[in-house]
């Protein structure tokens, strides 16, 4: 259920890096019902990580909500019904 005023999927602060390469530093962005997305930048930007850690192929303390449940959460129940 999506509450009105909600995004449906919010992410706040993200940072990431490979090693010592920033991917991303203080990433906010919110995508609301019915917005459409696309993903462009040049070659190793962080398209796929971003994809990744929505995912949650990639693991962290994000502060990432998707239908206002984080991201943990939702892997855990995706795991639970497998």
């Amino acid at each position: 259920m999506i509450l009105t005023g909600d995004s449906m999927i919010s992410i706040k602060n993200l940072n990431y890096s490979y090693g010592n390469k920033r991917i991303f530093n203080n990433l906010n962005l919110d995508i609301n019902q019915g917005d459409f997305v696309f993903i462009i930048g040049k070659n190793n930007c962080g398209k796929t990580t971003l994809i990744k850690i929505l995912s949650g192929i990639i693991k962290g303390d994000f502060d990432i909500k998707i239908n206002n449940q984080n991201i943990n959460s939702i892997n855990e129940i995706i795991k639970e019904t497998n």
